[in-house]
């Protein structure tokens, strides 16, 4: 629903999934981790939502926190893409990793490599 925040992992995560299949969460925000100023990573989010409407994805804003930070920046989470094709995007992107949520896991995937590491979604 617009406007209504809805955790997808974590302790406060929703407990019915609400999805066919697995979410990738996707961003363009400080690729390979170098800060870029408010303005260009935004900028750079909105082409990541134009090509996102060009694939024919079906997608919501997001705010991710890292695995292993606090610290998070905006996004999209997308439905209906291949593992392939959300990692590829990433990478297009030139970020380090894309998460991979579904109703009991979140994977944090590699976009350069093959290092995929696993919690359980309601961690």
């Amino acid at each position: 629903q617009p406007g209504k925040y809805v955790a997808l992992n974590g302790p406060d995560a929703v407990k019915e999934w609400l999805f066919e299949g697995p979410v990738h969460v996707i961003t363009a925000w400080d690729p390979q981790g170098v800060h870029r100023s408010t303005k260009e990573n935004e900028i750079a989010n909105q082409l990541l939502a134009g090509d996102l409407l060009a694939l024919g994805l079906h997608f919501v804003r997001t705010y991710g926190v890292g695995m292993e930070d606090h610290d998070g920046e905006p996004g999209f989470a997308v439905w209906g893409s291949t593992y392939e094709d959300a990692r590829r995007l990433g990478a297009s992107y030139d970020q380090d990793a894309i998460f991979e949520i579904s109703a009991t896991k979140l994977l944090l995937i590699s976009c350069f490599d093959d290092r995929i590491f696993t919690k359980e979604r309601f961690h």
